[in-house]
């Protein structure tokens, strides 16, 4: 997180606070990008929003790869972008037993990226 004291020093200089930030966040991809963690969260950020009253979510999101790692922290396994949206169903198929009427969109963006067989 960025502290309080962090946010005083680049208030007003958007440079000085986004180099930070973002480095914070590419840090925390690494972990939302491993496949048991990004299950959980999933989970997680979908129950959360429909208790904050939200029955239809729209996300807009790059496809990632998702890792697997073993007890010693080493890649076990490396997953390829169709796996994303193949746990996060998983997840959302959890939480839809709960709540029913919750409902789920994405917009995906980076596609053009792909080559054709990678989007199918």
């Amino acid at each position: 997180m960025i502290t309080h004291e962090e946010m005083l020093q680049v208030a007003g200089k958007a440079k000085l606070f986004w180099v930070p930030f973002e480095a914070k966040i590419l840090r925390f991809m690494k972990l939302i990008q491993v496949v048991h963690i990004f299950r959980k969260y999933s989970e997680y950020i979908l129950r959360k929003f429909y208790r904050n009253g939200y029955n239809r979510i729209e996300f807009r999101a790059l496809i990632w790869e998702l890792t697997e790692y073993d007890s010693d922290g080493n890649v076990v396994k490396t997953h390829d972008e169709s796996s994303y949206c193949r746990v996060f169903d998983e997840a959302f198929a959890e939480v839809v037993k709960d709540h029913p009427d919750l409902s789920v969109g994405f917009i995906f963006f980076g596609l053009k990226a792909f080559t054709a067989q990678q989007n199918e």
